[in-house]
């Protein structure tokens, strides 16, 4: 759970 955590996180930084 962690893992998908961090790799929204990294998704949304990409994002903005």
């Amino acid at each position: 759970s962690q893992n998908t955590l961090y790799f929204g996180a990294g998704t949304r930084l990409s994002v903005l």
